[in-house]
């Protein structure tokens, strides 16, 4: 973070001190919403109608149960196993929520005239509603409850609701088993009649076809045929590998790349040994070439070494490649054998299957026949035990039944006057500081250190009456903070100036002059503002003759244009006629032999000029003073009008001393550490009444403390 230099006027982050002082600003603000919202909720939660919970706990267990030995009927679910056990208990969770166990309790409980849904066009589904699904968390038990304004009502509902529930998982066990065996018994006649018929059908098939154990014919076949394929698919998988290699080889040879980079050509011990040859020779030649001449025998000989093992390397390529093609033609004619095969052997196993198709299917129609008679015949001697079989195997059971509830759970007035209070106070906050956001005037010496880059020479309170202790004692610390700043009177030519228009410029020069003038220092001050003067009703002095009239005079005296004030030291030099063009009149040379004149025969020259921001009189006026105090009215201008008029200040060069922050409220205000907090409070209320000796000693100690 960047520090804040009065010199650029950098603007600083925001500290959390500027946030509390936001916000104890707008503790009034924060505090009626605050109440506001607070007293709705009251409101609320007062006429809200009571609202009672009752809760029943059921136990789900996953694990199937069967019904019957050999029977297909299941309570719970079927498969095994984490997945099948969630999926089941989520399964159960939307059985509960279903419009089925909704509507059978609603018709069981009779709630077609009740109040609450009579009139409605969905009442099943607004009874639905009420029902709330809370699984215990790592456990098999849900939670059913249901809420309303009678507590006798939402017990029997919700308990009622659970034995509809568990009855139903009863009955669809039930019906499925009855369903079952109802049409086992529609096929047992039928069954009975062909079973005999079957077993002659069969055995007369077999003798006419000259079948003789069929089983072991088609066996053998299928181990022949299985024996072929693998050997096929052996056969292939080596002929894709020899075609790869082969079109690897052509497509090498072809390009002209590099044919040693093939799988078997790269394999080849004799290549690998050829390879590593060259490597070794053309290693020599390179040790040749650094050390004897490219025509030396020695290095002829090795380059010709070179060419025989690279001639000796294509011949053995080229018998690689005789070795890949004979292999592949070897692979093709078995390919074409175990094809032959392979054929011959299906229509081998086609005709024993189609010779023993009909014995086969007798055969397993019998023994299906005789099975299920077997089955049905031993499941109808356990009809009589069935009903109560299935009714001691629900996996379903309720664990806590639901009492009356004593206590409404809605409206909740402890957490509700919690929840609105904590609103109250966040929207109180945001509010003030979204208000905070859009207001871009002064408020504070901070803002004026922080967005301006100006140091505060003064703070002036608003008062009713001048010679009140507060603003006597303001501008007594302005004096000793403008003395520090002149470097002991050195500088004493000072231009009062502020951005716009009514932010107490004219009257803050006024009364500094009074207070230096009080001090004993010898003041003039020289009302140049030329549009609008009132320096002449401020200190009650005639407006003519003034400046204007001096430098539209041949006369150098200008003691013939000034009037004395009622404190001998302080004189005035009031503006005058008003003229046409004052930036001309100013910018005029006997107007600076003036100042000059001025600066030499007074302690403090004081000018009131005109606002900055559109009049360019002030300009020219800062641009001839010692010092310059920027007047800023609290909560009154823009701080961008006042930042783009100090920048026309800076480009040209001007010394600004400071900023005086006038006209504060002291009641709105946030500087508990300035000397006038309550002081000037007392004398705007006590009016013109003096303050005691004790009450400005004590003041005047204060501000030579906010003056260093």
């Amino acid at each position: 973070m960047k520090p804040n230099t009065p010199q650029t006027g950098e603007i600083r982050e925001a500290h959390l001190r500027d946030y509390g002082r936001v916000l104890w600003q707008g503790r009034y603000t924060i505090a009626a919403i605050f109440l506001a919202v607070v007293g709705l909720t009251f409101l609320r939660v007062s006429f809200s109608t009571p609202i009672y919970e009752a809760g029943v706990v059921l136990e789900i267990k996953p694990e199937a149960r069967q019904v019957l030995p050999g029977q297909g009927s299941w309570v719970g679910t079927e498969g095994g196993g984490w997945l099948a056990e969630e999926k089941y208990f989520n399964t159960q969770l939307e059985v509960l929520k279903s419009r089925d166990v909704a509507q059978r309790t609603f018709h069981q409980l009779h709630l077609e005239d009740h109040p609450r849904f009579k009139g409605l066009k969905d009442p099943v589904g607004a009874f639905a509603g009420l029902v709330e699904i809370r699984p215990k968390v790592n456990t098999r038990l849900v939670t059913v409850k249901m809420s309303g304004p009678n507590p006798q009502e939402v017990k029997d509902w919700v308990n009622t609701l659970a034995d509809v529930y568990v009855k139903r998982n009863v009955d669809e066990a039930t019906a499925s088993f009855r369903a079952i065996m109802d049409e086992i018994q529609n096929e047992l006649k039928d069954m009975r009649a062909d079973v005999g018929a079957s077993d002659l059908d069969r055995m007369k098939n077999a003798a006419e076809a000259e079948l003789f154990v069929p089983e072991n014919q088609q066996e053998s076949l299928r181990q022949s045929l299985g024996t072929y394929n693998d050997s096929l698919a052996k056969v292939r998988i080596e002929l894709a590998s020899l075609h790869s290699e082969v079109d690897s080889y052509e497509a090498a040879r072809k390009a002209g790349g590099d044919v040693l980079a093939v799988a078997s050509v790269a394999q080849d011990p004799s290549i690998q040994d050829l390879v590593g040859q060259r490597q070794v020779a053309e290693k020599e030649l390179r040790r040749i070439e650094l050390e004897k001449k490219p025509g030396h025998p020695e290095y002829l000989a090795k380059l010709s070494e070179i060419e025989k093992i690279s001639k000796r390397i294509d011949g053995q390529l080229d018998t690689i490649y005789e070795k890949l093609k004979t292999r592949l033609r070897l692979a093709e004619r078995n390919e074409s054998y175990l094809v032959g095969q392979i054929h011959r052997t299906e229509e081998e196993g086609y005709r024993v299957k189609q010779a023993s198709s009909s014995y086969e299917l007798q055969k397993a129609d019998a023994a299906n026949q005789r099975k299920v008679y077997d089955f049905v015949a031993e499941t109808m001697n356990r009809l009589s035990v069935t009903a109560q079989l299935v009714s001691m195997n629900n996996n379903l059971s309720i664990l806590d039944r639901a009492t009356e509830p004593r206590n409404p759970v809605k409206p909740r007035k402890v957490l509700s006057l919690g929840i609105g209070s904590l609103l109250g106070l966040l929207i109180g906050v945001t509010a003030v500081l979204f208000l905070d956001y859009l207001d871009n005037t002064v408020r504070s010496p901070e803002d004026i250190e922080q967005y301006l880059g100006l140091g505060i020479l003064g703070i002036i309170p608003r008062y009713r009456d001048r010679d009140a202790v507060g603003p006597r004692e303001a501008f007594q610390s302005l004096r000793t903070s403008i003395l520090f700043s002149s470097h002991n009177r050195e500088k004493n030519l000072l231009l009062l100036t502020s951005a716009g228009p009514q932010e107490g410029k004219s009257s803050t020069v006024a009364l500094l002059g009074r207070a230096m003038a009080s001090a004993g220092d010898r003041v003039v001050i020289v009302d140049c503002d030329l549009r609008r003067p009132t320096q002449h009703q401020h200190l009650s002095v005639p407006r003519e003759p003034g400046v204007t009239n001096y430098l539209m005079d041949d006369a150098d005296d200008y003691a013939r244009y000034t009037r004395p004030t009622e404190i001998p030291t302080l004189t005035v030099m009031a503006c005058g006629p008003i003229p046409p063009n004052p930036p001309d009149l100013i910018g005029h040379p006997k107007f600076r032999a003036l100042l000059a004149k001025l600066k030499a025969d007074y302690d403090w020259v004081i000018i009131d000029s005109p606002p900055i921001a559109t009049l360019a009189d002030s300009v020219v006026l800062a641009s001839m003073s010692d010092l310059m105090i920027m007047v800023i009215k609290h909560n009154q201008n823009d701080r961008d009008l006042i930042r783009r008029s100090l920048k026309r200040l800076r480009d040209i060069d001007v010394r600004i001393a400071g900023a005086v922050l006038n006209a504060v409220d002291l009641d709105q205000r946030y500087y508990g550490d300035y000397y006038y907090s309550g002081q000037g409070d007392d004398a705007n209320r006590r009016g013109t009444r003096k303050g005691s000796r004790r009450d400005r000693d004590q003041a005047g100690r204060d501000s030579k403390k906010v003056a260093l």
